[in-house]
């Protein structure tokens, strides 16, 4: 959970006016996105759609503190590692971090010795670009469109707008 403290922390970051600093985020940021991935439906529904379609060294390392991170959250005391729930950690980058013109990038274990051979612990990173050229499901395309601050018809698109909205409302 966010303290007031990391809060104005991070809207200090952004050097908005503060009268704006809500109204001019966008899905990109971390927080907001924090806060719209609270409602299940919305979760659920980013899931389904990002997780089918299977920059530098500091994004990379992020990845792995973020799998740390979740790691002893996910487990509770007294239950068995086969019951601990598969991780994802998901980059959704306004730039290409790998510059080889793909919307995603989807990374998981595997054995050095021979690639076929995978690891299958339950993780996966993944990085989402906004400016891939690649072709990519429609339901991705607008939501990567979305992220862009593009204007999409989609009914979750709509949905996940309204959700922000809400977040930025209560945020104040």
């Amino acid at each position: 959970m966010w303290s007031a403290e990391d809060i104005e922390a991070r809207f200090k970051s952004l050097n908005l006016p503060p009268d704006r600093q809500w109204e001019n985020l966008k899905l990109s940021n971390d927080f907001l996105l924090g806060k719209v991935m609270q409602d299940i439906d919305i979760c659920c529904e980013m899931k389904r759609r990002i997780l089918p379609a299977e920059n530098s060294i500091y994004l990379m390392k992020r990845t792995r503190a973020y799998h740390l991170a979740m790691g002893g959250s996910l487990l509770e005391k007294g239950l068995s590692y086969i019951e601990l729930p598969d991780a994802f950690v998901i980059f959704i980058c306004t730039f290409d971090p790998f510059k080889l013109g793909r919307h995603v990038y989807t990374f998981r274990k595997f054995c050095c010795e021979d690639k076929n051979l995978a690891l299958n612990d339950g993780k996966t990173t993944m990085f989402l670009n906004t400016r891939g050229k690649d072709k990519v499901s429609n339901e991705m395309k607008a939501f990567l469109d979305f992220v862009m601050g593009r204007e999409c018809d989609d009914p979750f698109i709509q949905k996940l707008n309204r959700r922000m909205e809400l977040a930025k409302h209560n945020g104040k």
